[in-house]
């Protein structure tokens, strides 16, 4: 399956794209064998999912840079105050 993310949370470059991706809610617990992506909400302290279903390390690096360029955007340069970013790496079996 490929991954699962929303696009709107993400701010990807021109021509950057992950292909065959599914829109939705990312579950982290589906594909524990994949690499995830979360999130840390700074005033609350929650955690929430990003992506999930991740096979490879170059379309991980790319949902990352991109969710940090989306926090660059969206909540400015108060490195406090900021949402961080976690790798979820995949399980061992």
């Amino acid at each position: 399956m490929p991954p699962v993310f929303r696009e709107s949370s993400f701010a990807f470059e021109e021509g950057q794209e992950v292909p065959s991706h599914v829109e939705g809610r990312p579950d982290l617990s589906s594909e524990p064998d994949k690499f995830g992506l979360k999130g840390r909400d700074t005033f609350d302290l929650s955690e929430y999912p990003l992506a999930s279903g991740i096979d490879d390390e170059a379309t991980l690096q790319v949902l990352y840079t991109a969710r940090q360029r989306a926090i660059d955007r969206d909540q400015g340069d108060s490195e406090n105050m900021r949402d961080t970013i976690s790798i979820v790496a995949p399980q061992q079996s």
